[in-house]
């Protein structure tokens, strides 16, 4: 497990590295305002969901590989360490969480957008 900034987000994105984001906020939270592009799971059914391949069919992907880059984040970076450190028991072996918390994104370029 380790932690990225948002400048290495930025760089990711603009290089269309492949990656999976997920937030892992309430459905609530993230409906105010998420990172473009990122999953909703919240941090109390991630271990569920993560596998699940209905769930990731109705958000139009596969489900993530051990192998896959995940990045997690969330409102203040609590949940997003305990949903790494889950996904590492689970098998991932490539899980990063972001060292920004969301109210401090918009203080990056990543821009966040509203879902309607």
């Amino acid at each position: 497990m380790k932690e990225i900034t948002a400048q290495e987000l930025k760089i990711n994105c603009q290089q269309e590295e492949e990656f999976t984001l997920i937030d892992v906020r309430q459905k609530p939270e993230f409906l105010n305002g998420a990172i473009e592009g990122a999953v909703n799971i919240p941090r109390g059914v991630l271990e569920f969901k993560i596998n699940d391949e209905s769930f990731w069919e109705k958000e139009y992907m596969y489900p993530p590989k051990d192998t896959t880059q995940i990045i997690i984040y969330c409102k203040h970076g609590s949940r997003s360490i305990l949903s790494c450190e889950s996904l590492t028991k689970l098998g991932y072996k490539n899980v990063s969480y972001l060292e920004a918390d969301i109210i401090n994104i918009n203080n990056s370029n990543i821009k966040p957008y509203k879902l309607l």
